[in-house]
């Protein structure tokens, strides 16, 4: 269907479309505009669809402004941020502090002390801690960004 918009709100984004054979006003809302180049403007000749809303009352929907190309969607950019290349340390150190633990743990459980082997749990959990230090040093700069349209 074809109309004219009589009257715009742009601070609350609503206005009404008069159809010249009908001489009815419709309702819409700046939501149901399809053409996203510009706001509606009183005057602006439309094409539009109508539908109802939730208390059954009709309104228009689908409204294009005639002379202006229709936006199926918004051209944004996306970053694309790929993951940080994963090594063999990243896989072996949780399994040498969880082994490590679980061993010490044990060691406990049998004979009610950790003196032999807490050194040693001690030892590698700050060569871990090292080496993990090292590693988010090295690949500080490692992150990959690329832009797409």
């Amino acid at each position: 269907m074809k109309g004219n918009i009589s009257q715009w709100n742009d601070a609350k984004g609503f206005g009404f479309i008069t159809v010249p054979e009908k001489n009815d006003r419709l309702f819409f809302h700046i939501s149901s505009v399809k053409t996203r180049s510009r706001r509606p403007e009183i005057g602006d000749s439309v094409e539009f669809e109508i539908g109802e809303d939730r208390n059954g009352k009709l309104r228009a929907t689908s409204v294009v402004i005639s002379g202006l190309t229709q936006s199926h969607a918004r051209s944004s950019k996306r970053i694309i941020v790929d993951p940080p290349k994963m090594d063999f340390l990243d896989f072996t150190l949780p399994i040498i502090i969880i082994s490590s633990s679980a061993f010490t743990a044990y060691q406990y459980y049998l004979n009610q002390g950790v003196e032999k082997y807490g050194f040693m749990l001690y030892r590698l959990l700050l060569l871990s801690w090292f080496l993990v230090a090292q590693k988010s040093q090295s690949n500080n700069t490692s992150h990959v960004l690329s832009v797409s349209q």
